[in-house]
């Protein structure tokens, strides 16, 4: 089995679940929160000195990312017990594969998650900026330049530091030990 068969099948076992869907739809609507709050105070302000809120993807996207990379976190650390929950462990036991490519499938697959998530919003806050710009609505079209710079190097760099660092830390003896205080927690 290899790292991409590997990464596929954990991108799978994300989408099925619930807590990806929630931590989606959290991202989502916060960045389109922030956009349509900085794009109706920058109309109902009627100053021309202020920055309109085309030139903001990257602030805006940055409290996507920050929910998103919080997301990313949760679900990177819950790995192992979902692989049990959902019988992923019995079907490695059965066809082992190499614990690089298991590691790597993990990262690639929680980075690719992510990043489809960063990508939906985008395209939705462009789709909602152009309806607005169109009708003379307060909504603008976002900056294409920012938005793809956002979308294809912030993002994606910023969700292979975090999904790594907790695939890491999740393999670790002080995250299999935290893991254990957890559910020992849990059942309390």
């Amino acid at each position: 089995v290899g790292t991409l068969a590997m990464a596929r099948a954990e991108a799978r076992s994300l989408v099925r679940g619930a807590r990806l869907w929630l931590m989606a739809a959290a991202a989502v609507g916060a960045g389109m929160a922030a956009f349509l709050y900085l794009s109706i105070g920058h109309y109902a302000a009627h100053d021309p000195n202020s920055v309109p809120p085309r030139f903001l993807a990257h602030g805006i996207g940055t409290v996507v990312l920050a929910v998103l990379l919080v997301g990313v976190v949760l679900l990177g650390s819950d790995a192992g017990a979902r692989h049990r929950r959902e019988g992923i462990a019995e079907a490695l036991h059965c066809r082992p594969c190499s614990n690089l490519a298991l590691v790597a499938g993990r990262c690639i697959a929680l980075v690719f998650v992510g990043w489809m998530v960063t990508a939906a919003y985008c395209v939705l806050a462009q789709t909602a900026g152009l309806v607005g710009d169109y009708r003379g609505g307060a909504a603008l079209a976002l900056e294409p330049w920012s938005l793809a710079k956002f979308t294809f190097v912030d993002a994606p760099a910023a969700l292979a530091f975090w999904g790594a660092l907790t695939v890491a830390l999740g393999l670790s003896p002080a995250g299999a030990r935290i893991h254990r205080d957890v559910r020992a927690a849990r059942r309390a």
